[in-house]
């Protein structure tokens, strides 16, 4: 996770303290869904772990290399 963070800070700068505190306490949280007996227009929330965070990245960069190829 360490790992992770660094590398991603190296990327994109610094990162939240409190998002760093949740990524070593929690590692990650997915409340997508919905229950009959739950209140209508509740927003879902997701954060997903550092290695979510970098294969993001990864997706954006190869994008924009296509794109940049495709000109």
């Amino acid at each position: 996770m360490r790992a992770d963070c660094a590398e991603l800070e190296a990327e994109a700068g610094s990162l939240p303290l409190s998002l760093v505190a949740f990524w070593q306490e929690v590692s990650a949280v997915d409340l997508v869904g919905m229950h009959s007996a739950w209140p209508e227009g509740l927003a879902p929330l997701v954060v997903d772990p550092p290695e979510g965070a970098l294969s993001f990245l990864v997706e954006v960069e190869e994008d924009e290399e296509k794109a940049a190829g495709a000109r």
